[in-house]
Parts: structure tokens; C-alpha cells; sequence
């Protein structure tokens, strides 16, 4: 970490003038305010850590035992110029120069050692995120499900791929912020053969916490998926020396950056990552859905990226069959020969402002499915769920429940889907209570087809459906009615939207 005074006197000076690159508006700085943060330290093998340099001129910073630092950081921003999304940084403390530098003192002279960190994975939650992260400043952003949980004791972060944990860090949540911080830090990064130096200022208040207490609540948990497998190489301790919650900081991206080649001994044979992994992406702000969460580790949550929220319980069942492509054939010969399927959901919206402002409107959804040739009780492994999800046909929304589960070894995925259309004649009630479900092979719906049924919501599963509405991450009893108001204020509203009289 830097102070640049000089460059700070830059920005102050370029505030409020326009720009536009790569069709993404900006006004200056390009800066992020109220934005909640976390970062965990963890000690690692400098040795190791040194084959995940992506530059030879780079080198891991070293403490005095020799050890390098792997730095977890994670930024819930809810105020910038592109949107709300969440940042999920995971990098190594580095130098930049011919040779290593000497041990520790990185730390204490940054500037003369151009002490930074080594970007190995960028992981963003909207695409506008990326196509700027990746085509301006070069940083190894992709698009994938996040979130970013702020409890009572601690906060924690999970960042999950093609629908398995990749990576999910907890730390203790200090009794208070109080340190008042105004630094800079340095950013090198990888992209279009080039190693890209990029520059961030912050301003807060940070609260820390080491030793017992990191032990004894702070977590890393690192999954199975081959992107992050090099982290399990890096020899990591069992605790973090540091961790450090900031509830809220205002940050600045220097719109200044250097770059040089990235060269080798040998002829470099592969072409590296480039703008065409840039250029087709659109300007989207949606959210993947966020990682599927145990509800233990929901309790009692303060925050959860913004406002109150909502959750309640839907049960749906019906014919079905394997061997069938057709949900109406499916239910018609489930029925005929005792095959049922239910499906029991639990739904969480964490957040019902970003929930209305999301196109796809996304909740979670976790729950068991009871299937007569499989057994009760098998419980879900991922989920997928949108509330009047708009389609290609105007006229035309989809209410989505989607469950990924695993039987005998196999791994299964239940795409569901509630087709809300104004057709001649009252189809409200039977539109918005019909699930026309189909079952893959597989983690997702590109899988094998090997089932199909009709799940439907009966007047009873209706009356108890009502009584499961919860409010969550509310502070208040006021803020509790809000969310559940806002939430039948949307839900009401969609309806007559599709099924209210249309102009002549």
C-alpha cells in the first residue's frame, strides 16, 4: 500500500469532466462510495507462490521467516459508475523488479520495492464489470455467483463456480471500525501478453483482528473445481495473521495505468488472452443467482448487501416420468401410474431493492425432492430461482425453480418453469400455479433429457404457502413491513401488468 500524493491531486483536479471507453460512461474519479470491504492475510510457501507470478518481474514479498503472503479481499460495491457487484480479489503480495527484494522491508519502503499485489483471480458478479476490469485496466475479471454476508460475529464471503463452492472466506467482525486509513495500493495484472500496473486509492475507518480470535472463527475453505486448484499448492496456514472489516469506504480507480511486454527466454508458442475476450461482451448489471448457502449460516444475518428481505416455503407436486421429453405427457402418465414428484423449496430474496431492480429479479432456492422411483428427502445441491423473468415473447414472463440434486451417484438437475401469459379466457390462477418441469442428466439444463412432468400448487399448498412469509436481514419492525409491502407491491404489480387491461 502507497500514498500518491500527486495522483490524488490528478483526480481531484479531472473530478466531474466526462469519458467514454469501450462504451462504458464514466465521470471522474471513477470511484465507488458506501461500499462495505473484508481482507484476510493468510502466510504461504514463497517458493510456491513464485510459480504463480505472471510476470519473471515480479517477486512474492517475503517476511521474515521467509514466507509469502496470499491477500483475500472482497468488496461488496453498492455505489459506482457501473452498478452495484461484488469483487472478489484473490492475489499475492509482490514486487516489481529485475530481482527479489529483501525481506520485510517491502513492507515499510513500498514505493522504492513498487510493493503491490499479484492479481491471479478476479472473479466479478455483473458483465459491465468485466468488460471494463479486463479492457481497460487488464485485470483477470470473469463473471461468476458471489456474495458477501455481514453477520452479527463475523462476515464472510463465497465465491462459487458452474455451480460448485470455489472458494469461501469467514472472518470475526470487530466490535468496531476505528482506524482512519488513506492509502493507495498497486494492482499487476495479466492480460494480452502484457503485465498491466493499475492503481486504487481508499479512504475509511477499518476495525482488525488477529491471533485467538482468528483462530477460532475465521475460515477458508477452498472446493474441488480445477480453477482454484493451484491455491491448495500454496502450502496456506491453518489461520490468517490478520484480518480486517471495513463497513464502508470510499474508493478511487486511477484512470492512469502503465503496462510492458511480457517476455521469455523461449519463443512464446500460445497467444495470450486478449480483447476478443472483451469486445462481445454487453453492459449488463444482472447477478448470476448468488451461491447456494446452508440455512445455519444464515442466522442471524445483519446485512446482506443492502436491504431487508424476504423468504418463504412452496410446495409443488404432480405427475412425472422418466422417458418422457413432454410435461404434459409426463403428468399424464405419472398420474396414470402412481408416479409423483414434489418438489419442497425454501425461496430467500436477501435484498428487495436489488431484487426489484434486477431484471431476472434472482432469489436463492434450496429445498428436497420427493420422487417415487428415487425415494424421499433427497436434498439439493444447487438452485435457481426468477419471479417473472422476462422472455423473448413480450407478452410473455417465466417464474423459474430449478434444482440441481445427486441419486445413487448420478447427478440430476429439475428445470421448472410457470409460463405467465394473458391467453382468452381466466389463466391467471392456473398460469401462476403450474410448473411445467422437466429432468436432465448432469449439472444443468444442457444435459441428457430423461423426464418430464407438470407440478402444480394446490388452494391448501396456497393457505400454507402464505403463512411460511418471513422477513430477513430487517433491523426493525418498520423496516420488516417494508420489505414484505415492496415485495406484494412487485409481485401484485407484475401480475397486472400481465394480466391487467391493455390500451386500444
Amino acid at each position: 500500500m502507497l500514498f500518491f500524493d500527486s495522483a490524488k491531486k490528478r483526480i481531484k483536479r479531472l473530478a466531474g469532466r466526462h469519458a467514454q471507453v469501450d462504451g462504458i460512461s464514466y465521470v471522474l474519479p471513477v470511484n465507488s462510495t458506501d461500499s462495505p470491504a473484508f481482507i484476510s492475510l493468510y502466510s504461504i510457501d514463497a517458493d510456491k507462490a513464485n510459480r504463480y507470478m505472471v510476470s519473471d518481474e515480479l517477486h512474492p514479498l517475503r517476511l521474515l521467516n521467509g514466507r509469502a503472503v496470499l491477500v483475500l479481499a472482497v468488496i461488496d460495491y453498492r455505489n459506482t459508475d457501473i452498478g452495484k457487484y461484488i469483487e472478489y480479489s484473490i492475489s499475492i503480495a509482490c514486487t516489481h523488479g529485475p530481482k527479489p527484494a529483501p525481506r520485510l522491508l517491502p513492507a515499510i519502503f513500498m514505493k522504492t520495492f513498487n510493493m503491490g499485489q499479484c492479481v491471479i483471480d478476479l472473479p466479478v458478479s455483473s458483465e459491465i464489470s468485466v468488460k471494463g476490469g479486463r479492457g481497460i485496466w487488464g485485470m483477470p475479471k470473469h463473471q461468476q455467483s458471489l456474495n458477501f454476508i455481514i453477520k452479527q460475529e463475523t462476515v464472510s464471503a463465497q465465491y462459487d463456480l458452474d455451480g460448485e463452492l470455489a472458494v469461501k472466506v469467514v472472518i470475526p467482525k470487530p466490535g468496531m471500525a476505528w482506524l482512519p486509513v488513506n492509502i493507495g495500493a498497486v494492482n499487476y495484472c495479466a492480460f494480452r501478453g502484457m503485465l498491466v500496473k493499475s492503481y486504487v486509492y481508499v479512504k475509511a475507518k477499518l476495525g482488525f483482528t488477529f491471533g485467538s480470535k482468528n483462530a477460532a472463527q475465521a475460515q477458508l475453505i477452498i472446493g474441488d473445481h480445477p480453477r482454484v486448484a493451484w491455491l491448495k499448492d500454496l502450502d496456506i496456514a491453518k489461520n490468517p495473521m490478520i484480518t480486517t472489516f471495513l463497513p464502508s469506504f470510499e474508493g478511487n480507480l486511477d484512470d492512469h495505468l502503465e503496462s510492458w511486454f511480457l517476455t521469455s527466454k523461449e519463443k512464446v508458442a500460445e497467444t495470450p488472452e486478449g480483447l476478443e475476450t472483451t469486445h462481445p461482451l454487453g453492459y449488463g448489471e444482472d447477478w448470476p443467482p448468488p451461491p447456494v448457502v446452508e440455512e445455519s449460516e444464515m442466522d442471524e444475518v445483519s446485512g446482506v448487501s443492502g436491504s431487508a428481505g424476504v423468504t418463504f416455503s412452496e410446495t409443488m407436486a404432480g405427475g412425472f416420468v422418466r422417458g418422457e421429453d413432454d410435461p404434459v405427457e409426463g403428468a399424464k402418465k405419472g398420474r396414470a401410474t402412481g408416479n409423483i414428484l414434489a418438489m419442497h423449496a425454501t425461496i430467500r430474496i436477501e435484498d428487495m431493492e436489488r431484487f426489484i431492480g434486477d431484471p431476472e429479479h434472482c432469489g436463492t432456492i434450496t429445498g428436497v425432492i420427493d420422487f417415487t422411483p428415487f425415494g424421499k428427502g433427497i436434498v439439493s445441491t444447487s438452485g435457481v430461482f426468477n419471479l417473472f423473468s422476462p422472455t423473448d415473447c413480450p407478452e410473455m414472463k417465466y417464474m423459474v425453480y430449478e434444482f440441481g440434486f445427486t441419486h445413487n451417484g448420478q447427478a440430476y438437475y429439475l428445470a421448472g418453469r410457470k409460463e405467465v401469459r394473458d391467453d382468452p379466457g381466466f389463466d391467471l390462477w392456473s398460469d401462476t400455479t403450474t410448473l411445467f418441469t422437466r429432468l436432465y442428466e448432469g449439472t444443468n439444463a444442457r444435459g441428457k433429457q430423461v423426464g418430464a412432468g407438470i407440478l402444480s400448487l394446490g388452494v391448501t399448498d396456497l393457505i400454507v404457502m402464505t403463512g411460511t412469509f418471513r422477513t430477513i436481514n430487517a433491523e426493525s419492525t418498520v423496516e420488516s413491513y417494508k420489505a414484505l409491502s415492496k415485495f406484494g407491491r412487485f409481485f401484485m404489480g407484475e401480475l397486472w401488468d400481465v394480466y391487467g387491461p391493455k390500451e386500444p
